[in-house]
């Protein structure tokens, strides 16, 4: 896992191949001009714009992959999210054609995310996107999914 201040992001560039061409897209654009919905940034590499409300952390299930990086941009708001290991987590629901194994259990870390931050999430790293700070709020959100194969 990353955690950064999106100024910050080219210091990781170098990681893989694929890694740095998402880099270089969210670098390079203004995510707040695409589309809702998917968007393609690479030939290997998409994101999705959404927008969605928080929820208290209790109502929400940790996500995992085991194909795609995670990166996560806030366009408007903040959220929390909630980190684990994978390992320590009961699964509740598998949709491998989705790449996403949803599970329960102890969070690790929380990292209060705003439009300076960026979280990258790896594959087997557990993560609960979506929750609320104080109170509900509208999110906009791109989240970029990059294949590790």
């Amino acid at each position: 896992m990353i955690y950064c201040k999106k100024k910050d992001l080219s210091n990781y560039m170098g990681l893989s191949a694929k890694l740095d061409g998402a880099i270089r897209a969210i670098m390079e654009c203004d995510l707040r001009s695409l589309s809702m919905g998917r968007n393609e940034l690479t030939a290997d590499v998409f994101g999705n714009r959404f927008d969605y409300v928080t929820q208290p952390e209790e109502k929400m299930l940790y996500e995992t992959h085991v194909i795609n990086i995670d990166i996560h941009l806030i366009l408007s708001g903040e959220e929390l999210i909630l980190c684990a290991d994978q390992a320590a987590m009961t699964v509740v629901e598998e949709k491998p054609d989705k790449d996403y194994i949803g599970s329960r259990g102890p969070w690790d870390s929380c990292m209060k995310m705003t439009s300076d931050d960026v979280l990258i999430v790896f594959p087997g790293e557990a993560h609960k996107a979506k929750c609320m700070v104080d109170q509900e709020q509208t999110i906009e959100k791109f989240v970029v999914k990059v294949p590790m194969v």
